[in-house]
């Protein structure tokens, strides 16, 4: 979020003036739909900084005990709220109403795979005409943390990165270049992580929601980093820039008390950024 803010601030124009595509799993898919309704990246920094304590609305004892009772920690109708209010009318425009290329990624959980982008042709499935607010909310819809959401018409999803790509950028790469006209020799792509947390040494056994915790994390975080080396491998004419922090500790991400800090990470990574340079400004 920060990197995009600063590019913001430094030319003068919305990322969707900037970029032709853009593309997010989970929190992703959240930044990735807002900019392609041509929201500004610090009324996008607001809502991280102002609404994330109406979607985490527990303490970690409190989410806890309710995940324990119910399986997951909190209401993804606090998400849907705030994403309704931020997003305002383009919350429910469907995919193929938005100008630059749009990709967000979710799990049914029946195991299918599920790709939300405007339709094309030669794409086998059409998913252009699903509203951008349920398609932004069940890639969001991270298992222990909330409840699965239902899209009309598809059925219950949880969270992009649970199996389909919780580091979306091969996928824009196939929707850009196989579907969507673009040549790899013309584009550049650029691809920024929310933060990679230290690997852990061993399991934790003694308690059973850090081992869940643990779990979700690693079935979230593990394939982030094969990615960028896929779009290399099969569209190496095309420059790929991949920014991401390591965390010193581990930061709990349900936690809105974090976001201070998540800022100043955030600008870390804006400062070795060259945007000038990476998009010939």
């Amino acid at each position: 979020m920060r990197p995009l803010l600063r590019l913001e601030k430094q030319t003068g124009k919305l990322c969707r003036d900037i970029f032709k595509g853009v593309a997010g799993t989970s929190t992703g898919s959240d930044l990735a739909g807002a900019i392609a309704a041509g929201i500004p990246c610090q009324q996008i920094a607001a809502m991280y900084r102002e609404d994330t304590p109406q979607i985490f609305n527990h303490d970690a004892a409190v989410a806890d005990a309710l995940l324990v009772e119910r399986g997951f920690k909190y209401d993804i109708g606090g998400l849907h709220r705030v994403l309704e209010k931020r997003l305002g009318g383009a919350a429910d425009q469907p995919i193929n109403s938005f100008p630059i290329l749009l990709l967000i990624t979710a799990r049914g959980v029946d195991g299918h795979q599920w790709y939300f982008s405007q339709d094309r042709e030669g794409k086998a499935t059409k998913t252009g005409g699903y509203s951008l607010i349920d398609c932004c909310v069940a890639s969001s819809a991270a298992p222990i943390y909330f409840d699965e959401y239902t899209i009309p018409g598809i059925g219950a999803l949880v969270d992009g990165g649970v199996g389909v790509a919780g580091n979306p950028v091969y996928e824009l790469a196939v929707e850009a270049f196989e579907f969507a006209g673009y040549t790899p020799e013309s584009s550049v792509i650029v691809s920024i992580g929310t933060g990679r947390n230290p690997v852990a040494i061993e399991a934790p056994e003694r308690n059973l929601i850090a081992k869940l915790s643990w779990i979700i994390g690693m079935m979230l975080e593990a394939p982030e980093a094969q990615a960028p080396e896929l779009v290399r491998r099969h569209y190496s004419a095309c420059p790929l820039y991949d920014f991401d922090i390591q965390l010193k500790t581990k930061i709990s991400m349900d936690q809105a008390s974090n976001v201070p800090e998540l800022e100043v990470l955030g600008d870390q990574l804006a400062d070795t950024i060259d945007w000038r340079t990476i998009l010939s400004l």
